[in-house]
């Protein structure tokens, strides 16, 4: 699910026009990303580190209201020091089915 999830984004990104991508805007005027309530990467890794999250923290810092989530085969979830989530698969598919993400 995960990999049609970024395959769904990849051909999102391939649809825009070019100049939405080099100017960072998407084409109905506003900035990629807008108010974006939710950031989720995913990672096959089991132990991520720092520079895996260098994406999501770059997100958090233009959009700090933002939600950011890794996901990735780790054992168990975890929160970083800047409020970051790292969470396993099944617990980011329990949560999203649940309705909390």
């Amino acid at each position: 699910m995960i990999v049609i999830i970024r395959i769904v984004a990849a051909d999102a990104l391939r649809a825009m026009p070019a100049t939405a991508a080099a100017t960072g805007s998407c084409p109905t005027g506003g900035p990629l990303g807008g108010d974006a309530e939710i950031a989720i990467e995913a990672k096959s890794n089991e132990s991520p580190t720092s520079d895996h999250l260098r994406g999501l923290r770059a997100w958090k810092e233009e959009h700090p209201k933002s939600r950011c989530l890794l996901v990735s085969r780790v054992p168990r979830a975890r929160t970083t020091e800047d409020g970051i989530e790292v969470l396993p698969v099944g617990v980011f598919l329990r949560r999203l089915w649940g309705g909390e993400i």
